[in-house]
């Protein structure tokens, strides 16, 4: 413990001192709040954040070149297996989808590694100071994600209709969906809580500001996707992109008081950008329904923000009830 440290429980934790594991925050609490819970000292989340991504990057990177090497065409040099990983699409689709979602396990582990050793509390309290996460909230928010993502791809397909294809492959797709269903939640949830989690309420010992914390979510989150292949299109509007979408996350996670809205927002956004609609240059580059020769960075910029706007009127408002 570092010096003035104090060990804080949750509210409402229980008669005796209470168990700073396990939050219980009473109503209106934010997951804010929770940043105090346990070992909550400044110091401790700078360490924790390089330790997890040190665990998601240097171990998750390892295992993904283990796997690459078992999948890899005979004759290649570790060098060119190692450099193919930069591009898993030469994998396959399949193969290429495992790879891209081989690390964030150790993103989910490196989080609970960290949360329970270094602070002391729970993982649940990355996302909500409720005694539990609320399913139907983040249904909610991925519901109607999914509905604005159809929209958004109707309005592009009536945009470029002759840049879309269908590419229906039964025996391929319901191999891919099942993979698909499993790894992208995994993928999306471990973000949302080391992104608008563990960073934010980190920031937050710092200044409880909601533009800054919105603005160093969306600067941070931009960091692990410059390296993404589509930004060889157009690399500032981009980062502008996904700085917006680091942004608007925070955005509604901070209104809400919860990340349930954004877990069900990302979740949408990647399982629809994997089964529904992807473009050529995608990371994404699976067996979806529908491809698109079509991707322009300053309309997806739009379509953005206009679904971003909607969205928050839908749900900004105010926050949920119990």
């Amino acid at each position: 413990m570092t010096p003035n440290e104090t060990t804080i429980a949750p509210p409402n934790a229980g008669e005796g001192g209470g168990d700073s594991h396990a939050p219980a925050g009473p109503r209106g609490c934010s997951f804010l709040d929770a940043a105090g819970w346990g070992k909550g000292a400044g110091a401790r989340y700078v360490l924790g954040a390089f330790l997890v991504f040190i665990y998601w990057q240097a171990a998750g990177a390892i295992v993904s070149l283990l796997f690459a090497l078992r999948m890899a065409d005979p004759g290649l040099s570790l060098r060119e297996i190692a450099e193919s990983l930069s591009s898993p699409s030469t994998f396959g689709p399949l193969r290429g989808f495992l790879l891209i979602n081989m690390v964030h396990p150790f993103l989910l582990l490196g989080l609970i590694f960290v949360v329970r050793l270094i602070h002391r509390r729970s993982l649940l309290s990355l996302a909500t100071a409720r005694p539990r996460l609320r399913l139907g909230r983040v249904l909610q928010g991925f519901g109607v994600w999914w509905a604005l993502c159809c929209l958004s791809a109707l309005v592009d397909y009536a945009l470029a209709p002759a840049s879309y294809e269908l590419r229906w492959d039964p025996g391929l797709f319901f191999v891919f969906l099942p993979l698909a269903l499993l790894l992208t939640p995994i993928q999306t949830t471990a973000e949302e809580l080391f992104f608008r989690g563990y960073l934010i309420q980190g920031l937050s010992r710092a200044s409880r500001n909601p533009l800054l914390l919105a603005c160093g979510s969306g600067f941070l989150f931009v960091l692990p996707h410059l390296a993404n292949p589509e930004m060889g299109v157009n690399p500032i509007l981009l980062i502008l992109i996904y700085f917006l979408t680091g942004v608007f996350l925070a955005v509604i996670s901070l209104r809400d008081g919860t990340l349930e809205l954004a877990i069900g927002v990302h979740a949408a956004n990647n399982l629809f950008s994997a089964v529904a609609v992807t473009f050529e240059g995608s990371i994404f580059d699976t067996p979806a329904l529908f491809h698109t020769t079509h991707f322009d960075p300053a309309a997806t910029l739009v379509m953005l923000i206009a679904m971003a706007v909607i969205f928050y009127t839908i749900f900004g408002r105010r926050r949920e009830s119990p």
